[in-house]
């Protein structure tokens, strides 16, 4: 079933895709996989909190798949990713990959208009970001989208505190 709005490829463009192996069957969470498998000793993931060797990474993004599964983010749904330049950015990525999840990218300066829009154009189910950044209450604006917006149903916190209506990503 195809996403409303989504123009398919033409079958014959399809078709010379397969011919000469463009396409080759594989989404990101796949090629995740396959780089984890070559290289699990080899670091494959630093920033200026934590370090990160492949095989640690496909341990955290498979626990925050199976996490985003349990929350009841599933195929084709929406979700909001706006994590800055942090390590967590790639390990929500690459879980939300492997789930099946639509994952629509967001700067972390992207206010209540930007993300307000965002939200009008894709019904996420999911909102996931920092707590605080750059002196930005963000849940507190998601929470405040999240009054116009009924399918926007999990706020999912990155280096925060406990909050009511909010999950840790840790």
């Amino acid at each position: 079933m195809p996403i409303e709005g989504f123009e398919p490829y033409r079958p014959e463009d399809a078709g010379i895709y397969d011919t000469y192996r463009r396409w080759l069957g594989l989404n990101w969470g796949d090629l995740f996989d396959k780089a984890t498998d070559i290289y699990p000793g080899k670091e494959g993931l630093a920033d200026d909190t934590a370090r990160f060797t492949y095989g640690e990474l496909r341990e955290k993004v498979d626990r925050l798949a199976a996490g985003f599964i349990g929350l009841g983010i599933g195929p084709r749904d929406f979700v909001l990713l706006q994590i800055p330049n942090w390590h967590e950015y790639v390990i929500a990525f690459f879980a939300l990959q492997k789930v099946g999840a639509i994952t629509v990218l967001l700067i972390s300066r992207h206010g209540p208009a930007e993300i307000a829009h965002v939200c009008g154009l894709t019904h996420p189910v999911a909102w996931i970001g920092p707590d605080l950044y750059r002196n930005t209450d963000y849940p507190a604006m998601i929470g405040r989208i999240m009054e116009q917006e009924t399918a926007l149903r999990h706020l999912v916190t990155v280096r925060g505190r406990e909050r009511a209506g909010c999950v840790r990503l840790e």
